[in-house]
């Protein structure tokens, strides 16, 4: 993808996104690809910040520059067992759910009103 951006005649750049991520689950897994054509494993890097549940996919490459994405991940994965595979262009990382027990919610509340008859207020 690319953005042109010209704010006159004079100055013009361009925003590159070198690569697109997609996130999706899979029955046991949440599941993270990152297309990446035209660059090696020797120069993709997954960095996990465990305390704000984020991963980064950093691109450190002398031809094409550095690049770098952001992945705000749920919390009913277990980031701890992450795995990555690089292939032909594709990392794909994986990172096991977590079984979360449903949180409690308070039974209803029924109330039965026996041995009125009529009206309400009498």
């Amino acid at each position: 993808m690319s953005i042109h951006i010209s704010s006159s005649s004079h100055y013009a750049c361009t925003v590159m996104d070198p690569f697109s991520v997609t996130m999706y689950w899979e029955e046991t897994c949440l599941v993270l690809d990152a297309r990446m054509s035209g660059y090696n494993n020797e120069e993709v890097r997954v960095d996990q910040f465990r305390d704000r549940r984020v991963l980064q996919i950093v691109v450190e490459s002398q031809r094409r520059g550095s690049f770098m994405k952001s992945v705000q991940l749920p919390e009913n994965v277990n980031v701890g067992q992450l795995k990555t595979e690089f292939d032909h262009g594709m990392l794909k990382i994986t990172m096991p759910k977590l079984n979360m027990k449903p949180k409690k919610k308070n039974p209803p509340i029924i109330v039965t009103v026996s041995g009125r008859h009529g009206c309400f207020f009498c």
